[in-house]
């Protein structure tokens, strides 16, 4: 195993109970459908060894800011949904989001995914400046890859209704999907990743090589 791999995905509404206050590790408290799929990719990702380069995984919560899986916090009730962008955007800044997104995709790796919605994407406060250490690529709707700015080696892929049914996925749960089906294959497969890595390649066609991770048992609520 050598090099990186960088994962990061947004907390969800959907959180499960943490009894007596006691906390969860922020990747086990999530219950929405987006982060069940991504960490069942994940979690055979890890099983397989990280076989394609160490894992690094973050969570970027609207109360947090950007964590590691393993921080233990308690179930909270804060949102970006509803705030006009330059209060998300004061907000991500307040927790120190634009800066720590920086300082993880500056440092050297092989693949990176970002799987974040609109608002998300707002508190990062992405512009031009930003130095990435590898292939990074952006899931999002049309309308957020149209106003992404243009850093050297970002990808953004476009996902929309015509995405969803060809993965017979919900929109919400899209990016969970195919983040999840991406590190499957790599658990499975590693030297596909210097495909993955390429811009000539149709990444979406590549990932319906793969079986969805979400199938094989209900999704949590």
């Amino acid at each position: 195993m050598s090099g990186t791999i960088i994962v990061v995905t947004s907390c969800t509404a959907t959180k499960l109970a943490t009894p007596d206050g006691r906390p969860r590790w922020a990747e086990s408290l999530y219950a929405g459908q987006q982060h069940v799929c991504l960490m069942r990719g994940i979690e055979k990702y890890r099983d397989a060894g990280h076989p394609a380069g160490k894992l690094r995984f973050r969570i970027l919560s609207a109360y947090h800011g950007l964590m590691p899986p393993h921080r233990p916090i308690s179930s909270y009730d804060h949102s970006f949904s509803g705030l006009p962008a330059a209060a998300i955007r004061q907000q991500g800044r307040e927790m120190n989001v634009p800066e720590d997104l920086r300082r993880l995709v500056r440092k050297p790796f092989d693949l990176g995914l970002l799987l974040l919605g609109d608002p998300y994407l707002r508190a990062c406060d992405l512009d031009a400046d930003v130095k990435l250490g590898g292939p990074l690529i952006c899931f999002c709707s049309p309308a957020v890859a149209r106003r992404m700015p243009k850093i050297d080696g970002l990808r953004t892929i476009s996902l929309a209704n015509a995405e969803a049914r060809r993965f017979s996925c919900g929109l919400i749960a899209l990016k969970g999907e195919l983040g999840g089906r991406l590190l499957s294959q790599l658990a499975a497969e590693p030297d596909t990743l210097a495909n993955l890595t390429s811009p000539r390649t149709d990444v979406i066609h590549q990932l319906e090589l793969s079986p969805s991770p979400c199938r094989a048992q209900p999704i949590a609520a």
